[in-house]
């Protein structure tokens, strides 16, 4: 469940697109982009993307959510965390990707944790674990179609 806090702040981020992925539209691949440069700052080891079903899914031979700064790992998904290691005034990417998506899922060695809006399927979930064996944490989201702007409910972005 999220807090009155945690809605206001996905909410600021819906309405100042610019301020947290820049000029271009809260696309798919753009927060695939800044999700991907988030976890190649935080990891060593392997990296991997593909899309499955609909869902664009990230996965790393690194539990990248623990190495950040965040109070849980809800939290880096549901308020604005500092990320220095990206630049000054910037924020964990996890939290952009839900203010965008429409479905956001991730997993680690102790299981599956569905953020916001429908969760994988059991089915879906287990041939991931067959296809990326050597993950140690997994993001999942999916867009709605189409996006629409907030501040200008008539542009479709």
């Amino acid at each position: 469940m999220r807090t009155q806090r945690q809605e206001e702040a996905l909410e600021f981020i819906r309405s100042n697109p610019k301020m947290f992925v820049g000029d271009n539209p809260p696309t798919e691949a753009l927060l695939t982009k800044y999700l991907l440069e988030g976890v190649l700052l935080l990891t060593e080891n392997q990296v991997v993307t593909c899309r499955r079903d609909g869902w664009r899914i990230i996965a790393a031979e690194d539990d990248w959510l623990t190495l950040g700064r965040h109070q849980s790992e809800r939290s880096v998904f549901l308020d604005v965390v500092q990320f220095p290691e990206l630049g000054v005034n910037c924020c964990r990417p996890e939290v952009a990707m839900a203010a965008f998506a429409q479905d956001v899922v991730t997993a680690s060695d102790e299981g599956w944790t569905n953020i916001q809006g429908a969760p994988m399927d059991a089915e879906m979930m287990a041939r991931l674990r067959d296809e990326l064996p050597r993950w140690r944490r997994l993001v999942a989201f999916r867009m709605s179609k189409p996006l629409v702007s907030l501040k200008h409910p008539e542009v479709l972005i």
